[in-house]
């Protein structure tokens, strides 16, 4: 079969399948260095180090789509063999090459001072590259979206750049970190009172998902969609073959220098391309980060801390699926540039910042150690998660992208996705004692176990169908995350609150046990019970955040946690309770 059909309201299953949107993924082949050198001269600790990563990547990105889809085909247009709705692509070559790599280099100085205090310094260089292509396969425009000539005389192959080895016009080289920090101890060591602290400079790689996008871009990968035609591949303008003639309209008239109204007056048909372009200077996010800490020990068995932690994120990456956007609010009547349908212009210049206090209490028993921690902590951001990929997927909806296209701070800063107010820890080992019986068999067991629990993540309403809607208007295209949301109007009334016995808002507490045994002291032979989820406590995620959904407001669903005693692998993330008995022979 040439190409998939796909029948509206689920009256059969599609003939075809999926076959349209495989294979995809993609082909990875990583090596690197890690060398690290220390060096002690007198009360100089003296520590220098580079690690060297590189990925060569088969991106099978450019293959989807590639098969024609002809999707929302009713029972009698299938009857009369008439397609209703057809999308294909286009792409020059089913995958791409593309390569990226990381050198990092450091040096630092730990200076004793005196006995009760101790100076580090510390410098850190890091380089990572621009993603390149060995088909020379990325497309952008050849300058940031606002600055570009968007006259519709200007021919569509003077303001795309195609043919391009490297990805982004221009990054950053090197990302200098400088770090300082210090451990006093102003009473010396007979009064167990250490204070901490430091301040530095970090770095972020820009993601370099961007690539896949920029090398789908127009005329590397041209999509396309046609309406009502026949079906069969041998009838005279099939869905098909008007597709393949729209994309051959365009290729030709893109080489010739053909401006957007000779390309529509060679084909009708031919529907303006959406693009994404990346802004003329990206920059490698750095983040400012410090911390003071308080430790003081009350004699030999316990030990009481207060740490406050704080960062300031600025340059963070932000997907703009909005500059071309038209007709609603304060936007233009018509789009800026009517060459193209929807832009998605990645730049660098989102913020964020945190603050964050810790209190940790610990005491040592005879033969059983307990800690319990507490942290208050807020986290605002106007976009989360390295602004391309999603915190939270199913019922509440990461957003990615400015609500106005022009202005990210005025309705984006807020609450980070992942800001969690309260938070509280507590871990105990217990060295079980042997009461009876031979040693090798009732001695050295040790019991240890982890309880956490956190206040809930903020609640983003969204509207849907607002959303749906302005898609028509070049507002909020395919991004990334499938984050582009528009927020829904906040008319007033206080949440209810989230209690073990109504649960109405977001609380998720879990409880988790670690290995309970490390084996029979120095034998080689260990067994023991594990327990996850002791008390088999349900998750809850967010209620649904969509207005425009009949379960708007409703907890509809449990979350999973992010790793058990499964592993962290993909199906590892298993919530309810689990018990496991391990034995282990060391050889």
């Amino acid at each position: 079969m040439p190409f998939r059909v796909g029948f509206s309201g689920n009256a059969f299953y599609s003939l075809g399948r999926n076959f349209n949107i495989w294979p995809q993924g993609r082909n990875v082949t990583q090596y690197g260095l890690v060398d690290d050198f220390s060096w002690q001269k007198g009360n100089h600790s003296l520590k220098f180090g580079v690690t060297f990563r590189r990925n060569d990547i088969t991106d099978l990105s450019p293959g989807i789509g590639s098969i024609g889809y002809s999707f929302g085909e009713s029972l009698d247009s299938f009857f009369n063999g008439q397609g209703d709705n057809y999308a294909q692509n286009f792409a020059v070559r089913p995958t791409q090459p593309v390569a990226l790599y990381a050198l990092g280099f450091y040096a630092q100085d730990e200076w004793a001072i005196r006995p009760s205090f101790k100076l580090t310094l510390s410098l850190r260089g890091d380089h990572n590259s621009n993603p390149v292509c060995r088909t020379n396969c990325f497309a952008r425009f050849d300058n940031s979206f606002l600055v570009m000539n968007h006259s519709a005389d200007v021919p569509y192959n003077q303001t795309i750049q195609t043919g391009l080895h490297e990805a982004l016009a221009n990054y950053t080289n090197i990302s200098w970190q400088p770090r300082i920090g210090f451990a006093w101890s102003p009473f010396g060591s007979a009064r167990n009172t250490v204070i901490r602290g430091g301040f530095g400079l970090f770095t972020d790689a820009f993601p370099a998902t961007i690539a896949d996008s920029l090398l789908n871009n127009s005329p590397l990968n041209n999509p396309f969609q046609v309406g009502q035609a026949p079906l069969a591949p041998t009838a005279s303008g099939n869905q098909a073959a008007l597709a393949s003639q729209a994309n051959t309209s365009f290729v030709q008239g893109f080489s010739a220098g053909q401006t957007l109204a000779e390309i529509q007056a060679s084909n009708p048909l031919f529907v303006v391309p959406s693009f994404t372009n990346a802004t003329q200077r990206i920059i490698a996010p750095p983040y400012q980060e410090w911390n003071l800490e308080f430790q003081q020990g009350f004699g030999r068995a316990t030990t009481l801390s207060v740490n406050y932690v704080g960062n300031h994120g600025v340059h963070e990456a932000v997907q703009n699926p909005g500059l071309n956007a038209f007709g609603f609010g304060a936007l233009p009547v018509d789009p800026i540039d009517q060459r193209f349908g929807t832009i998605t212009e990645v730049g660098t210049y989102a913020n964020s910042n945190y603050n964050g206090l810790t209190a940790s209490l610990r005491h040592q028993f005879h033969s059983l150690q307990v800690q319990a921690n507490y942290t208050w902590s807020h986290a605002l951001d106007e976009v989360s998660n390295a602004g391309f990929l999603q915190y939270t997927f199913n019922t509440n909806i990461s957003v990615l992208s400015p609500q106005d296209p022009f202005n990210l701070h005025r309705y984006n800063y807020g609450n980070a996705d992942y800001d969690t107010r309260h938070y509280f820890s507590a871990n105990y080992v217990w060295q079980v004692p042997r009461f009876w019986g031979p040693k090798a068999v009732f001695g050295d067991w040790e019991v240890s176990g982890t309880i956490f629990a956190r206040s809930g993540l903020p609640f983003t309403v969204v509207d849907g169908d607002a959303t749906f809607n302005l898609a028509a208007n070049n507002y909020g295209g395919a991004l990334n995350g499938t984050g582009a949301f528009v927020f829904a109007n906040y008319l007033g009334g206080a949440p209810s609150s989230c209690s073990s016995a109504v649960v109405t808002t977001p609380c998720l507490t879990s409880a988790m046990f670690s290995p309970a045994a490390t084996g029979f002291g120095s034998q080689r032979v260990g067994v023991g019970l594990q327990f996850f989820n002791l008390f088999n406590h349900p998750n809850f995620d967010q209620p649904v955040g969509d207005v425009a959904n009949p379960q708007f407001g409703s907890i509809i669903t449990t979350v999973s946690t992010p790793t058990s005693i499964l592993g962290s692998f993909l199906g590892g993330d298993a919530s309810p309770r689990l018990i496991q008995v391990k034995a282990r022979l060391t050889f």
